[in-house]
């Protein structure tokens, strides 16, 4: 039986506006446009700042817009029932971070992977576990990757949206909802297609295989099966290329029997928090250097203060009158007890010592947050040199 996700079913859509916000049932993803002739050589235009919609309007409240789509799509009377068919709730970035960092057996290009300080937050809630990466709203650089997206597909009603879809899927027997942006639509079929700009390589070296396996883990968990990647100098495209989900396997220099171990990796340590963190708990998943994998308690030593996983009112939505008492909406805890840390942090280090033989570095277990140390990756290739800039995130 492939560790590879299975069985994949598009659960609910929805967009967010830049203005707006959240617009429940959105279908109107535009549709990718066949490359022309007269698209290369155009000029696109560079982006100056760099807005994450999602982030804009739901950066303090990760998982609100899940539960929000969900319930538009299947009714408020149905939400809590349609949430125990799934053991994980999470979107596609978060997952990425988890294979990149723990699953893959490759020597990462810094400049594509920097896997120091990542945190990932996971709470249980009525049986099923939400998992969110700690991220933040913030402007970045632009860029040309807006200005592509729009040369090439048709936007039908010209809002300033970004669109999104959830998906059912299944790591073997453990279902798994996942949240993805959606870059455009394959006009035949109306699969996910992702869309990429990037600036011209150097033709001598190319890009690093890195970048590929970035943009692959992303088709991988959305079930898209065609990534478009513009290549551009100083504005102008020059290149327009159609790539398949084996092709980008093939330029990430993966093999059937890694991905496999990936993903047969990627499920034991999802299939073991789901099982080993009780209803009620949150934790922190601390994936810092060398440390390894750290999984603790969250408590008031958090820098974290500001994440929440759901605002209240989304959090009353999904917890009955004997669990709403054991969660808290915010990494933080008001109330901290130092001696009911500490019971409940030996219980976890019993209930995670069995996680280490999951992952790809020792398990650390701890109440309080480890020391990062810095990671240097050294490029094992001399001939080529790492880009100088990091990939597309989702």
């Amino acid at each position: 039986m492939t560790s590879l996700p299975q069985n994949f079913v598009q659960v609910a859509e929805f967009a967010i506006d830049a203005n707006d916000g959240f617009l429940p049932g959105y279908a109107a993803a535009p549709l990718i446009l066949n490359p022309s002739p007269a698209r290369v050589n155009n000029l696109i235009d560079d982006q100056t700042i760099a807005r994450d919609y999602l982030n804009l309007h739901f950066g303090n409240k990760f998982h609100d817009p899940t539960i929000m789509a969900l319930e538009h799509s299947v009714g408020a009377a149905s939400l809590r029932d349609r949430l125990k068919e799934y053991k994980i709730v999470t979107d596609r970035r978060s997952l990425r971070k988890l294979i990149m960092n723990e699953c893959i057996d490759l020597p990462p290009n810094p400049y594509y992977c920097k896997k120091a300080n990542v945190d990932l937050v996971a709470e249980k809630i009525n049986g099923t576990l939400y998992l969110a990466g700690l991220v933040h709203y913030q402007e970045t650089p632009g860029g040309y990757g807006k200005s592509f997206e729009t040369a090439m597909t048709n936007h039908t009603d010209g809002r300033d949206v970004k669109t999104y879809r959830m998906s059912k899927f299944s790591l073997k027997d453990m279902p798994v909802l996942v949240r993805y942006e959606v870059d455009a639509r394959e006009s035949t079929t109306g699969r996910t297609a992702e869309l990429k700009c990037k600036k011209e390589p150097n033709p001598r070296y190319g890009f690093s295989a890195d970048f590929y396996l970035n943009i692959w883990i992303q088709m991988v968990i959305s079930n898209t099966h065609v990534v478009r990647i513009g290549l551009q100098k100083d504005g102008r495209l020059s290149k327009i290329t159609d790539y398949s989900l084996s092709e980008m396997q093939q330029h990430a220099s993966l093999s059937n029997a890694q991905v496999e171990r990936c993903f047969a990796k990627l499920t034991n340590l999802l299939s073991q928090c789901y099982d080993r963190i009780a209803d009620g708990k949150k934790v922190i998943i601390r994936m810092s250097g060398t440390v390894g994998v750290n999984v603790r308690i969250a408590n008031s030593s958090d820098v974290t203060t500001s994440f929440r996983m759901f605002s209240a009112g989304i959090l009353t939505k999904l917890t009955t009158s004997s669990t709403s008492s054991k969660s808290s909406s915010t990494v933080v805890t008001t109330e901290h007890d130092e001696e009911d840390d500490e019971e409940e942090t030996e219980e976890l280090d019993t209930v995670f010592q069995r996680m280490a033989v999951t992952t790809t570095r020792p398990l650390v277990i701890s109440s309080s947050a480890p020391v990062a140390k810095s990671r240097t990756h050294t490029n094992t290739n001399t001939q080529r040199p790492a880009p100088k800039k990091p990939s597309a995130s989702d």
